[in-house]
């Protein structure tokens, strides 16, 4: 039933499932109020879940080989129309997110080109990606908030840090590829694999 429903009303679903995560209260023009944050006065941004412990998002940002993006784009007139791109990496020859139906400008800031983009069109910076793909990937944005889903460095005790969705998942080909395991270890010569006693085996 989700495959059929047109896009728009797909993210427009899952974004207020997003910011209805924590209780609120509302305006009278209906935004949410309570948890937000406002960039100006039109546009509200999600500030998290309630109850997540206190974590550290390691930058995305210093590992982007041509960021910032205007340091190209500055130079080159917007063209939003889906198309086959021939330029050269970090840009797909195609998008192999949402089955077809994104395209660049569903993420990325048109004006501001070092910025990606809510459904309310407001600024998020590419170290908060996770706001961006928390619209439409709810339930593992909720977890990846509370450390189910996604990686940790270091250890278990002291402030968590925690890497982005785009550090595992390529965003313009965001589905993980089965991975053949790696062939067992051989036996060093001279050495025979171990096997239990007869007499052990049960």
């Amino acid at each position: 039933m989700v495959g059929k429903l047109p896009f728009a009303a797909l993210v427009l679903f899952m974004s207020v499932t997003v910011l209805a995560a924590e209780p609120s209260s509302v305006d009278t023009a209906g935004r949410a109020t309570s948890g937000m944050v406002s960039a100006d006065s039109d546009v509200e941004r999600f500030r998290g879940y309630v109850g997540v412990p206190d974590f550290e998002a390691v930058s995305r940002k210093k590992q982007l080989r041509l960021y910032p993006c205007v340091n190209c784009h500055r130079f080159l007139p917007v063209n939003a129309t889906p198309r086959k791109l021939i330029t050269a990496s970090p840009h797909p020859s195609t998008l192999q997110h949402g089955k077809g139906r994104l395209w660049c400008p569903e993420c990325h800031h048109m004006q501001n080109k070092d910025f990606l983009h809510t459904v309310a069109d407001g600024e998020i910076d590419f170290d908060q990606e996770h706001l961006v793909c928390g619209q439409c990937h709810y339930s593992h944005h909720k977890d990846w908030y509370f450390g189910v889903h996604g990686k940790r460095l270091g250890n278990w005790r002291g402030k968590r840090k925690m890497v982005l969705c785009s550090h595992c998942h390529n965003p313009h080909k965001p589905v993980i590829e089965p991975r053949k395991p790696r062939e067992m270890p051989s036996v060093r010569i001279g050495l025979e694999p171990m096997r239990r006693p007869a007499a052990t085996r049960r």
